[in-house]
């Protein structure tokens, strides 16, 4: 009787040690919930981008040595944004990215017409000492505020053109700009 005692003890201890060993779990479940959480986060995904239509706007600029239009940079606007925040968008990019952060303010849009005026900071005279001086910078300075403004590329509801004034003034000349840069409207 302790033989048969030791044996199953033994088989015991053996079986004990052999199925504590494997830690393998097996779970059978379905993933359906996984499926169906994963799927529910796509469709949130769809909504949420065709409720907020955004599209990519340009700030566009030119190639100093071959006049060609380069795009500096793509920024997504919220279509829902009134053209007022959307031009804000646009100028403070376009000053940031090419202008050193140099002033330009939206004054108004009056019959889908943007005025805009070009603003030295007191300190540094960024635009009449540097962004408007030789004829290369200065057809790239106006070429920048222009196009990066008006996006004639877009084909949604935008400005139909822009007028700019020079601290504001209009009768503003510089060597390298056409006298008609300031003062007159710019059509897209």
């Amino acid at each position: 009787m302790k033989k048969f005692k030791k044996i199953v003890c033994l088989i015991f201890i053996c079986m004990f040690v052999l199925s504590g060993c494997n830690n393998k779990v097996d779970v059978k479940g379905d993933n359906k919930s996984d499926i169906q959480l994963s799927s529910n986060l796509k469709n949130d995904k769809r909504n949420e981008e065709k409720n907020s239509k955004a599209y990519d706007a340009k700030i566009i600029s030119m190639d100093s040595n071959t006049s060609e239009k380069k795009i500096i940079s793509d920024i997504k606007i919220d279509d829902n944004l009134s053209m007022n925040d959307k031009i804000g968008i646009i100028i403070k990019e376009v000053s940031k990215l090419q202008f050193k952060n140099a002033p330009i303010e939206l004054i108004k849009i009056e019959n889908n017409i943007a005025y805009i005026n070009i603003k030295e900071d007191k300190e540094n005279k960024l635009w009449s000492s540097k962004f408007f001086q030789g004829s290369t910078g200065a057809s790239i300075t106006s070429y920048t505020i222009v196009e990066s403004l008006l996006q004639r590329d877009y084909k949604g509801k935008w400005i139909d053109g822009i007028y700019i004034t020079y601290e504001g003034k209009t009768n503003v000349e510089f060597d390298h700009i056409d006298v008609d840069f300031f003062g007159s409207v710019i059509k897209r």
